[in-house]
């Protein structure tokens, strides 16, 4: 089994200075002894344009950080992500176009948003120092901060934000929900569910922008927790079966067109080798794809397919240094070979043809009781051996000498 060393993340940053990855990767790499085993790689918003769903799929979760918008192609390759059950966290900031999310990433409840975004805002200053600015909700991400647990939570300060209108509210019959609110009863995080994956976003900055919580100790704490419930969807086991193909995306910039595919064979000392050369599904595309299993070859008469037999399949491609970056799949046998049902007669003997065969039912083999009654010999057998005891006993007693009985007589 692989055990990676850490989970990787995609922070796609739209500032200038792309100081929002910064502190997420603070974070998630703090240095030192300290190891969160999460692993960042950021990058600008193009190359969400520039991949493809295969290639994203390695990702844990991925975070928009103050993206102001995004090509038609790198919107359609994050609904494919989430869809298929990655985790989005989006945090919104003053790059943010306002249209774009509207009409692309919300679409009317459609897309990835959980909300529609009609204008940024500012949060009055509360002179009460009792009142938090931010009032958490019993959700995984941020319950660890209710009731007396609330303590890093009152530190929190936030200046502005990116608001809903007025009378907006989650749908009744929507997967839409919201994990913290703002003082003001605005929300701040909201979460909705898309395809097999979900949506968290937090609408303000993850930088100290529009307030201090960057520099908070319950921003780490948060940020962790948010991964933590990202990710989870795509820690479910992934099985996949017999005859399903094997596949893998490479950068063309980074590795070699030939892959080689390591197959299991009849035993683990007998595997099969079977080389590819990888393809853009598109002429511009950066990603090479290569694959067994997928038709793409014809089985002579006789020959298994290159991915029917159950085990453990590796993929070999080579970097452009010569290194082996190796990956493994693991093919199960469908289940429903296992299927222990019951199968009438008829279609069984159908099966053995052309075996000759008959079936009986198990009621066709017992024993009426009428039957039984009479023919329990064990109490005569008893009687028997008892009386020839008896027997043995009286021969005995009379075959063996007794002395005479003493005769009194008067005197």
């Amino acid at each position: 089994m692989d055990f990676p060393e850490g989970e990787p993340v995609l922070l796609v940053d739209g500032s200038p200075q792309q100081i929002h990855a910064f502190f997420l990767q603070s974070v998630f790499e703090p240095g030192g002894r300290a190891n969160t085993g999460v692993r960042p790689e950021i990058n600008a918003p193009a190359f969400l344009r520039d991949t493809l769903p295969e290639m994203l799929a390695k990702y844990r979760a991925i975070y928009l950080l103050d993206v102001p918008r995004l090509d038609e192609r790198a919107v359609a390759n994050l609904e494919a992500y989430v869809r298929r059950g990655g985790g989005l966290g989006v945090f919104v900031g003053p790059e943010v176009n306002l249209a774009f999310y509207a009409n692309q990433l919300y679409r009317d409840g459609l897309g990835l948003m959980p909300l529609p975004l009609m204008r940024e805002d500012e949060l009055p200053p509360e002179d009460d120092e009792n009142v938090p600015d931010v009032e958490p909700e019993e959700h995984p991400v941020f319950s660890v901060f209710l009731g007396e647990r609330n303590t890093f939570i009152r530190q929190i300060t936030v200046e502005r934000f990116l608001r809903p209108a007025s009378d907006w509210k989650p749908a009744a019959d929507s997967s839409v929900q919201i994990a913290a609110w703002l003082r003001n009863r605005m929300p701040l995080a909201v979460e909705r569910k898309f395809g097999e994956g979900r949506v968290v976003a937090v609408l303000t900055t993850a930088a100290p922008l529009w307030n201090n919580w960057g520099n908070s100790p319950s921003f780490v704490v948060m940020v962790l927790k948010l991964q933590s419930y990202l990710a989870s969807t795509q820690r479910a086991v992934e099985q996949s079966l017999v005859g399903s193909p094997v596949s893998v995306a490479i950068e063309a910039g980074k590795y070699r067109q030939d892959v080689v595919f390591v197959a299991p064979g009849e035993t683990p000392q007998a595997r099969t080798v079977i080389e590819r050369i990888g393809t853009r599904a598109e002429p511009e595309s950066p990603i090479l794809k290569a694959a067994i299993g997928d038709g793409s070859t014809i089985a002579t008469a006789g020959d298994a397919g290159e991915t029917d037999r159950s085990g453990i399949y590796e993929a070999w491609p080579v970097t452009l240094a010569g290194e082996a970056d190796v990956r493994r799949f693991a093919l199960n046998v469908d289940p429903v070979e296992g299927d222990l049902a019951l199968l009438a007669g008829k279609p069984l003997l159908d099966k053995l043809d052309p075996v000759q065969a008959d079936y009986k039912y198990a009621e066709e083999y017992e024993y009426e009781l009428s039957r039984l009654g009479g023919n329990n010999r064990s109490l005569l057998l008893m009687v028997i051996l008892v009386g020839l005891l008896l027997a043995e006993q009286l021969t005995g007693y009379w075959a063996s000498s007794h002395p005479p009985r003493s005769v009194r007589t008067a005197g």
